[in-house]
């Protein structure tokens, strides 16, 4: 499957939700750094690949961006394969472990654990893919 941004995105059941000021515009959906900034996977700025949750929100630059930081869960309207681990795609996308390219940093999102829920738990691994 090639790199997707959910859709529906809401928190899920008992989620904490945390408020940053966006660097970008976010969609609901996409990897975000704790600086407002897309995860970008191709990037060799540290800053870049430092994820800190799933926006739950669409956001402006410089407008309020909510995510959803290490331990919660996303509820989406997408079906996914599960179980699967989830990383960063180009452009704060998401994608399965196994669609990585060539040379981008593994930066783990979290895991699906059912056909419409990602368990959020965040890591940049210091890795590249072979």
């Amino acid at each position: 499957m090639a790199a997707f941004t959910p859709t529906g995105v809401k928190a899920g059941v008992g989620s904490l939700a945390r408020s940053i000021t966006s660097q970008a515009v976010l969609t609901a959906g996409q990897a975000v750094t704790g600086q407002g900034k897309l995860v970008d996977p191709t990037s060799s700025d540290a800053t870049e690949l430092k994820i800190a949750g799933l926006a739950i929100i669409d956001a402006a630059i410089a407008g309020t961006a909510v995510l959803v930081p290490k331990g919660g869960t996303v509820t989406v309207t997408n079906t996914l394969t599960f179980p699967r681990q989830i990383i960063a795609a180009r452009a704060g996308q998401l994608q399965y472990d196994d669609d990585i390219l060539s040379g981008d940093a593994y930066v783990i999102v979290g895991y699906s654990i059912d056909a419409n829920t990602i368990y959020v738990d965040p890591k940049y691994t210091g890795e590249n893919a072979a």
